[in-house]
């Protein structure tokens, strides 16, 4: 069987296990549900698929909107993925220690500790998002986050948790610092932070459920209910919002920017995906991801 072939059945057999669980939900009148710990550790790392040589939850994102932008071809989602392939040195220890020295002197020199002592990734190149210029330096969820979790396989593959503190303080800032309630009353983790933007933010789907994936795994890792609260607030913007992506062809990227189209089509699937597993009432929505993408690409 070809890998194509594959790939359609295991996507049919999913998507008929989704609208199952929607059916469920429906027909129990599911309710808004704090308990959202329904995978086991380790499973949002599969799904957000920080590995090496393959990225399916990114499928077709090769396009970042930084990449044009960005002179110094540093990012945080990048250095986490390759956090992610130190498996494959796991055998050759000198070169595995001194990939991992590169990987933190590359994070110290891309961090800041800002007064009130918050540890914020930093993006040192202006920046352009529709008709707004940000200009350097500007901050984000997503990157903090994407920092954590590379932490997060490090200490994976080296069992050394004398960095546990850190990816505190890394999601510690995004809880502090990066979260917003927009006018419904709904936290956003907002992925453009700077002054340069409307209310000094803008709130992206994808950067959003990124740090709800993380807050999650590292939830499972250190064993604490800790980030439980923003968990459930930012799976209570998934419900909400997704919806409000959905758009005439296609999934929208950003809140308050309907007409810009996500560049990650299938990965705006995969999220829908992945926040069904997360919560239950979710997954009708999913379904309609599914349905809609399965549709637009015929």
């Amino acid at each position: 069987m070809r890998a194509t072939e594959r790939n359609q059945g295991s996507n049919l057999k999913k998507f008929v296990q989704l609208l199952t669980i929607a059916v469920i939900c429906v027909t129990a009148a599911c309710s808004k549900q704090d308990n959202f710990n329904t995978l086991p550790p380790g499973e949002m790392f599969k799904l957000l698929s920080l590995q090496a040589h393959t990225n399916p939850t990114w499928a077709n994102s090769a396009d970042l909107y930084e990449n044009a932008q960005n002179p110094s071809r540093w990012s945080p989602y990048l250095w986490a993925s390759n956090a992610a392939a130190l498996q494959s040195l796991a055998n050759d220890k000198p070169r595995l220690e001194a990939t991992i020295k590169a990987l933190f002197d590359e994070m110290n020199a891309n961090s800041v500790i800002d007064n009130e002592g918050n540890y914020r990734i930093i993006y040192r190149y202006p920046y352009f998002f529709e008709k707004y210029k940000i200009s350097a330096p500007w901050y984000s969820a997503f990157g903090n986050a994407a920092v954590a979790v590379g932490l997060m396989h490090i200490r994976n593959l080296t069992s050394d948790t004398s960095k546990d503190p850190l990816i505190d303080d890394y999601l510690n800032t995004i809880i502090t610092k990066y979260s917003y309630k927009n006018p419904k009353g709904n936290i956003w983790f907002a992925e453009y932070i700077s002054d340069d933007l409307p209310n000094g933010h803008i709130n992206v789907i994808n950067g959003h459920f990124f740090v709800i994936a993380v807050m999650y795994e590292w939830r499972n890792l250190k064993q604490t209910n800790k980030y439980d609260k923003h968990i459930t607030q930012g799976l209570d913007t998934m419900r909400d919002e997704l919806p409000n992506f959905i758009q005439d062809g296609y999934f929208s990227y950003a809140e308050g920017f309907d007409h810009i189209k996500d560049y990650g089509q299938q990965r705006a699937v995969n999220f829908a995906v992945a926040s069904c597993e997360l919560r239950n009432e979710i997954c009708p929505i999913a379904v309609r991801y599914q349905k809609l993408f399965h549709d637009w690409a015929k």
